[in-house]
């Protein structure tokens, strides 16, 4: 009764979701289903859309797919975008292996502006556009881990692609999302379409994974984050770095996308939505005392130091305006292992390794 009660509530209105066979991605994508909205998701290939009917086959009725192969591609989601009330848009590149900005800064920023241009142009209907950012849009690494400052929805990573040629991997992957978010605006700007834009700035996201997962060693990247603090890998707790000092729980993002979409003041708003600070060594004393089944392959370090002071990020605009609650470091973590426990018991019943 719940779910016919939520599909009456959405009349039947059909979301847009790009991203949908990755880790956030498909967790919007249920959010939306759960909700009783129309799910069309744009994936790449005819193999993703079997995997995205598999991961969500309890709402297959109110599932549809488009393939787009190349999404950076002026038009891509021409017809992607027809008859829909509502678009978000997550699909974009996230590791620290590029060398070039052609790798992961042109197709996040080309991604963005050709589903915008899209939507201007080929769906009048839409309403509003929620875009996947990320806590790199925000975060000024030039200051270090800044101890005692607090971020917030105003600020923003100072990067410019000018700055770029001679860039390591994290920096790349901090100004993909930075400029994409910029270029996003930039374009509600110029164009000033019949829709609104909202942004979602999540931090390393862990969670429950529903995606399709072919093997261990294919894990997206903040999940392969967590994994190695338990499957052996790591020999002692690594040190942090400038983007591992807060995280988001996937669940509690995917809400915020849904909360940021039906909410009218989320017009034109940006959002922090990040859990709270953490280290590793916190995690490793979790995993220890609450995982059993991960305690003799995670490294003791030195319990109950929680690693030096940073910065911190405020989430209290996404609490008091979109009505969110957040998931403890606790609870992440032991449903985080626990699942990635239950896949590990999955592929090594079949036989897959790496």
């Amino acid at each position: 009764m719940a779910a016919l009660a939520n599909r009456t509530a959405s009349n039947g209105k059909t979301i847009l979701v790009t991203g949908s066979t990755g880790f956030i991605g498909s967790h919007i994508t249920a959010a939306f289903l759960e909700s009783g909205y129309l799910v069309r998701a744009a994936v790449r290939s005819q193999t993703a859309a079997s995997q995205v009917f598999s991961t969500h086959s309890k709402y297959i009725d109110r599932l549809s797919l488009c393939i787009v192969p190349d999404i950076t591609l002026h038009g891509a989601f021409d017809s992607a975008v027809s008859d829909v009330y509502g678009i978000v848009h997550s699909a974009s590149p996230f590791h620290f292996n590029a060398e070039r900005l052609s790798e992961i800064v042109d197709p996040a920023i080309s991604g963005t502006t050709s589903l915008l241009e899209s939507a201007y142009r080929y769906s009048p209907g839409v309403r509003r556009v929620v875009n996947t950012s990320s806590l790199a849009a925000i975060l000024d690494l030039s200051k270090g881990i800044r101890p005692g400052y607090t971020y917030t929805e105003a600020d923003w990573n100072p990067v410019t692609a000018d700055s770029l040629s001679t860039a390591d991997p994290l920096t790349l992957y901090l100004a993909s999302k930075a400029l994409a978010e910029q270029a996003a605006w930039k374009f509600m700007e110029d164009e000033k379409p019949g829709f609104t834009l909202t942004t979602i700035c999540p931090a390393l996201t862990y969670g429950p994974i529903i995606h399709h997962v072919e093997s261990l060693s294919g894990l997206n990247t903040s999940i392969a984050d967590f994994y190695r603090l338990m499957d052996g890998t790591c020999a002692a707790v690594p040190e942090g770095s400038p983007i591992s000092c807060v995280f988001s729980d996937v669940r509690d993002v995917a809400k915020a996308h849904l909360l940021a979409f039906e909410s009218p003041d989320a017009a034109g708003q940006r959002y922090l939505a990040v859990n709270g600070s953490y280290a590793y060594q916190q995690i490793v004393d979790i995993l220890r005392s609450e995982v059993m089944q991960a305690r003799e392959k995670t490294a003791v370090g030195q319990p109950g130091l929680a690693g030096p002071e940073t910065y911190r990020v405020s989430n209290s605009k996404s609490r008091s305006e979109l009505g969110l609650t957040y998931r403890t470091l606790a609870e992440t973590v032991v449903e985080t292992a626990y699942d990635l426990l239950r896949i590990e018991e999955i592929l090594v019943g079949n036989n897959v390794h790496g």
